[in-house]
């Protein structure tokens, strides 16, 4: 159902727009990596902080703490 409406969105735009958002997209992707990458750098110093790193990673206080348990 996602990819249908991706679809109908894309579908009417021109070669050069398609270029122009995959452009965008895959800079917001590593924009998003590197933001990752530098909040998992920091542990947190005190419970307080357990939202703040959740936040910074997109997730929430028990996903960030499922995150951990996966590693």
């Amino acid at each position: 159902m996602i990819e249908d409406k991706i679809s109908e969105k894309l579908m009417p735009l021109t070669l050069e727009q398609l270029v122009l958002v995959e452009t965008q997209l895959e800079k917001m992707v590593a924009e998003k990596k590197e933001a990752k990458k530098r909040a998992s750098r920091f542990p947190p110093v005190t419970h307080n902080d357990l939202d703040s790193l959740a936040a910074l990673q997109g997730l929430d206080v028990s996903g960030l703490m499922r995150e951990i348990s996966r590693r």
